[in-house]
């Protein structure tokens, strides 16, 4: 069996009932797991980003611990070293560090110029719209105009598309430093198909 432990020696990882990380205090609620790939896995996919590089991966033996000649005990001697990015001893935290707060600082700034990306972009769409209706065109403007129509409901999509995708890494990554949800909705939302409203028809019925 597999336990994942802070490196610091305080703590071990357990889940809540929907999987989630969480923190035990206790050898004895540490999550076991049946194979070390399970456990790297959960490490990868459901430790969060900013703890991934605090805990590791050791066994367990089947008794309940494992007795040194000094007679002392320890429950969760590790069997073999995990690879990991930081095996090398010289890892450059400073630059890590710098380059995560550099990515949320870029994201609260995106955060905010998406709604006034899609602001902009409605306002060309109305334009368009408007020209339509009050112009007498033949069909080679009509085409111009139904292709630029298209491009930029094409934009707006893309727009809206990263606004749900914004939301859904604060609730889950940046606000909970829980990857775990924030992943499953993000894979949710690659097989979304439009529902139209009224005119099914032109969507095949």
């Amino acid at each position: 069996m597999y336990i994942i432990r802070y490196m610091d020696g305080v703590g071990y990882v357990n889940k809540d009932g929907k999987g989630r990380h969480i923190r035990a205090t206790r050898l004895e609620d540490a999550f076991e797991f049946e194979t070390e790939k399970a456990a790297a896995n959960y490490v990868l996919n459901g430790v969060p980003k900013v703890f991934r590089d605090r805990v590791e991966v050791v066994a367990i033996s089947n008794q309940d611990n494992t007795e040194h000649d000094d007679g002392k005990t320890d429950a969760a001697a590790p069997s073999t070293v995990i690879d990991t990015p930081f095996n090398t001893l010289d890892f450059d935290w400073k630059t890590y560090l710098e380059e995560d707060s550099e990515l949320r600082k870029n994201l609260a700034i995106y955060k905010n110029n998406l709604p006034l990306m899609l602001y902009r972009v409605d306002g060309e769409i109305c334009d368009i719209e408007h020209w339509i209706e009050f112009r007498s065109f033949n069909a080679f403007a009509g085409y111009k105009m139904c292709k630029l129509l298209k491009e930029k409901r094409e934009l707006r999509r893309k727009i809206k598309n990263e606004m749900k995708t914004l939301e859904v890494l604060y609730n889950g990554w940046i606000d909970n430093h829980d990857p775990t949800n924030a992943l499953a909705l993000l894979k949710g939302r690659e097989t979304r198909a439009y529902e139209p409203r009224v005119l099914k028809e032109l969507f095949g019925g």
